[in-house]
């Protein structure tokens, strides 16, 4: 229906990942929309709230990654986290062959 509560889902995994005891950790987020939900109020405040989850978990030596299926995903990706920590798809069915090159250039 439109509706992705991006931030809580990112505060809840790092927060699993508190208890993980890993060399690196890697947070992946695989989304087929904007952050938004109704509770949020509006698309700004869930933009926000979005940023400043990957900058509580960035601050934890997490190392998060956005992926998307939303083509138009460019007008907000780039307001929540930088270039280098996201992608949009344009098929899920690349998946396969994206996920081992991203996994290897997120921990060299």
């Amino acid at each position: 229906l439109g509706l992705t509560r991006m931030g809580t889902v990112i505060r809840h995994a790092a927060h699993r990942l508190d208890d993980v005891s890993a060399a690196q950790k890697l947070l992946v987020v695989l989304t087929d929309g904007r952050p938004y939900d109704l509770e949020y109020g509006n698309l700004e405040y869930a933009i926000t709230d979005t940023k400043k989850a990957l900058q509580e978990t960035r601050a934890k030596a997490i190392h998060p990654f956005i992926i998307t299926s939303d083509k138009t995903g460019s007008d907000y990706l780039h307001r929540i986290s930088p270039q280098t920590e996201c992608i949009i798809v344009d098929r899920v069915e690349q998946l396969p062959t994206l996920l081992p090159a991203l996994y290897r250039r997120m921990t060299i």
